[in-house]
């Protein structure tokens, strides 16, 4: 049986991806830092602080992975600006050990790296639609942590070997995705004012700007055929290639909706640096077989859906 290690299998993607990979006959580990999320099947959890070194090499010794997804990190652009400090180190530093704990130990492991569309930055700009080719030329501290983290995987590829794949995926929406999330912020919302416990007036940012969304789904299945037939040192876009204006599938949410509201702009929502249009094209996914099967409208049913239920268990 093959084994797949997770670095952040507690989080909204490592625990789609987790359920994923069981189905596929994965023996499925996970590293830890503080919580552990539940699975309804065998995970073997590993405690590991991926910026530290000896814990990491521990973890690649005692997992011995034929694959490792490397999911975990501050993934909150917003948050980054908040303590860039902490995004490098969670982001590239943690990034580092594993790698070398990888080429130490587990040579023959293949590494999917989770970045981000986010590194493009200013070609969003220039291109209607980013490919792979585009400069990278990040605005945030997110952003940039993530192009050192592909710059340092790349120089692991080239100087030592090491067989790694990048991704960098768009935005992906399902359920489970934490408030941190534009349109799981919305639902969380709603729902409260589903349950009359707070007015029925929605707080929104820019609804103007159009993203690239894909179902938690669909970019799970990415990440599998990326590690699995990837090529090993490219680069490879996970997103629909089509645009959604933010307005627009508000405007969905609210026909979900028990209750009528109001929309009011609240100016802290806003982002930095934003941008009014980020599309990516992922032909380059596509040649081995990728494309969107899931819609997003249905990935926003089961987001209003899961933040449902967390109103009946009471977690809300």
């Amino acid at each position: 049986m093959k084994r797949a290690l997770i670095t952040g299998a507690s989080g909204f993607v490592g625990r789609h991806l987790a359920s994923f990979l069981h189905e596929k006959g994965f023996e499925v580990w996970a590293s830890f830092r503080r919580d552990r999320a539940r699975f309804p099947f065998r995970v073997l959890w590993l405690r590991a602080d991926l910026t530290s070194s000896e814990e990491t090499f521990e973890l690649i010794r005692k997992s011995r992975p034929h694959y490792v997804f490397h999911l975990a990190a501050q993934a909150v652009p917003n948050v980054s600006w908040k303590d860039p400090e902490e995004t490098f180190r969670a982001n590239v530093v943690a990034s580092i050990s594993l790698l070398e704990g990888v080429r130490r130990f587990a040579p023959e492991t293949r590494v999917l790296l989770a970045s981000s569309t986010q590194v493009y930055g200013t070609s969003f700009l220039r291109r209607g639609q980013v490919n792979e080719k585009d400069l990278a030329s990040p605005v945030t501290p997110y952003g940039g942590s993530k192009l050192l983290m592909e710059m340092a995987a790349l120089n692991f590829a080239e100087r030592e070997g090491v067989s790694v794949v990048i991704s960098r995926a768009c935005n992906q929406v399902g359920g489970g995705q934490p408030p941190a999330g534009v349109f799981s912020d919305f639902c969380r919302q709603i729902v409260l004012m589903e349950r009359r416990r707070r007015a029925r007036v929605l707080k929104v940012g820019n609804l103007n700007v159009v993203r690239d969304f894909i179902h938690v789904q669909d970019a799970v299945r990415a990440y599998h055929l990326l590690a699995t037939r990837g090529k090993k040192a490219e680069i490879y876009n996970i997103s629909a290639g089509k645009g959604i204006r933010v307005k627009d599938a508000l405007k969905f949410l609210a026909q979900q909706s028990q209750v009528p509201f109001k929309i009011e702009v609240d100016p802290s929502k806003f982002r930095r640096n934003d941008f009014p249009r980020m599309v990516a094209n992922a032909a380059k996914l596509r040649k081995l077989g990728w494309k969107p099967k899931e819609s997003v409208r249905q990935a926003l049913r089961e987001l209003l859906a899961d933040w449902r239920g967390k109103r009946g268990a009471g977690l809300l």
